[in-house]
């Protein structure tokens, strides 16, 4: 089983790009902001209160996913908006082990979702014990 933390980060600001304060997953000890690449940030830690239990939400598979049939790991760091892209995965639970895999950019194109896993052949999908996970999110809901 892996272990998830969530851990405070900063997407750095200048000129048209917004400072943006958020908590990043860090997965077995490795931050996954830095992992990824992308100019996107998680869902948590900057956003409203209901957004951040919405995302927690869907993150513990207690509400559907949004991008069919996947969930935004990560998304737009101006807005926070899935049309502008967002890193998603398909997150699944059973019994007490959720799973992270078929990770992919996703973005908005024609009137549909495009999915591009071509950046993430190399990501294994990732197994948690849900009462370690449900731990590990609980720091982004607020009070």
């Amino acid at each position: 089983m892996s272990r998830l933390e969530l851990r405070p980060a900063t997407r750095s600001g200048s000129g048209t790009r917004t400072e943006r304060h958020f908590l990043d997953y860090v997965v077995d000890g490795q931050p996954w902001a830095a992992r990824h690449r992308l100019d996107e940030v998680t869902p948590l830690g900057w956003g409203t209160a209901d957004l951040a239990r919405a995302a927690v939400a869907q993150l513990l598979v207690e509400a559907p996913p949004d991008l069919d049939g996947r969930v935004a790991l990560y998304v737009c760091a101006e807005c926070g908006d899935h049309l502008c892209g967002a890193l998603t995965a398909r997150v699944s639970r059973q019994d007490d082990v959720v799973t992270w895999s078929d990770f992919a950019d996703t973005y908005w194109e024609l009137d549909r979702w495009e999915h591009d896993p071509t950046a993430y052949v190399d990501w294994r999908a990732v197994r948690f014990s849900l009462p370690d996970y449900r731990r590990a999110l609980a720091v982004a809901l607020p009070g």
